[in-house]
């Protein structure tokens, strides 16, 4: 985890500290870690991965019942996204409202991703919004 006195960006140089059985992440010029480095603190072998995050935004219908919410917020959970924004309420019927999420996913195929989804709801918008040749 990375600690609180920096916030390292992917790329940048990190030092990690093992502290009570946890990894702590330092960026390489944080004056904590340099101090943690000179009072001998044990370090871990750490680097960041190359991985490709892909950016969706996604609008569904979904049945305006106690734990709808819950459900599909699990399976996408199960899918290994993760959702930076979301808004619920836009109701399009009484029984029906409309879901409205901005994710991120290691997944790069729009089609692959989009029929996951629909096994558990149905999908009015689905966009990669970090594909330049997408048309607004």
């Amino acid at each position: 985890m990375f600690d609180y006195c920096c916030h390292p960006k992917s790329g940048d140089e990190i030092v990690a500290f093992l502290h009570k059985g946890k990894a702590h992440v330092h960026h390489k010029l944080c004056q904590h870690a340099s101090h943690m480095i000179e009072d001998g603190e044990p370090m871990l072998f750490i680097r960041w991965v190359a991985q490709n995050i892909f950016h969706y935004h996604l609008i569904v219908s979904m049945h305006n019942a106690k734990g709808a919410l819950a459900g599909f917020l699990t399976h996408l959970a199960k899918l290994n996204i993760e959702i930076n924004s979301i808004e619920l309420g836009k109701e399009k019927e009484e029984h029906v409202q409309l879901c409205e999420l901005d994710f991120h996913s290691a997944e790069g195929d729009l089609n692959r991703l989009r029929a996951k989804i629909e096994q558990k709801i149905k999908v009015i918008q689905f966009i990669r919004t970090d594909d330049a040749y997408r048309k607004d």
